[in-house]
């Protein structure tokens, strides 16, 4: 399993965030709570040969702050003999394109964006 936690803040950030993160994987499943929601999906690796399974939950419980919490997990993949560890991980691969797209959409929106790591 591999994730990043991720604080983007700014002026009204929560509409620009949702409408990103459901863009990022549009065929999704989605659930709402009270303060956020979660989108969940699989992903085929090849590499692996098996689905892995994604989840980007979005929290909106700061935005009286003008922060956002975004979190973004990927895990299930089976164990490889290349492709492992941080550099060609599976899971890690979808974390770091996350990671990329979301600074991309941090700086045109003018947020800034503070990323933790999550040690599995």
């Amino acid at each position: 399993m591999q994730g990043k936690v991720y604080h983007i803040e700014g002026q009204d950030t929560a509409a620009t965030t949702e409408l990103f993160v459901c863009n990022f994987y549009q065929q999704a499943y989605q659930s709402k709570y009270p303060n956020g929601f979660i989108r969940l999906y699989e992903d085929y690796s090849f590499l692996n040969g098996n689905d892995l399974v994604v989840c980007i939950r979005v929290d909106f419980s700061e935005i009286h702050a003008n922060k956002t919490i975004v979190e973004f997990i990927s895990g299930g993949a089976n164990e490889s003999l290349f492709w492992t560890g941080d550099t060609w991980g599976s899971e890690n691969r979808r974390v770091k394109k996350f990671t990329n797209d979301l600074q991309e959409f941090c700086n045109k929106n003018n947020f800034t964006l503070s990323v933790i790591e999550i040690t599995p």
